[in-house]
């Protein structure tokens, strides 16, 4: 057994957190993070939309949260699965 630290860098290494949709408690799922990018909304208005403080929308859009999502996932724009707001 390790300490704290040491099991969350092997969590980290295995790939065994939950990020993105597995989080249990994110409001978003995938399709939201790329139409959230892609979108010309004010923050504001995206925040409003998603319910959520419009600092999340900033972290978003600025790849500091959502790492693992593609930044302009352009082979991804046409699928069927992402909704346009």
């Amino acid at each position: 057994l390790g300490t704290q630290k040491d099991n969350m860098m092997d969590c980290k290494n295995k790939n065994r957190n939950a990020r993105g949709e597995k989080n249990k408690k994110s409001p978003f799922k995938m399709a939201d993070v790329i139409n959230i990018r892609k979108s010309n909304l004010r923050v504001k208005e995206l925040a409003e939309y998603y319910k959520v403080n419009p600092s999340t929308i900033c972290r978003i859009q600025n790849n500091e949260t959502w790492k693992h999502i593609p930044t302009c996932p352009e082979d991804m724009a046409d699928t069927e699965w992402v909704r346009i707001i």
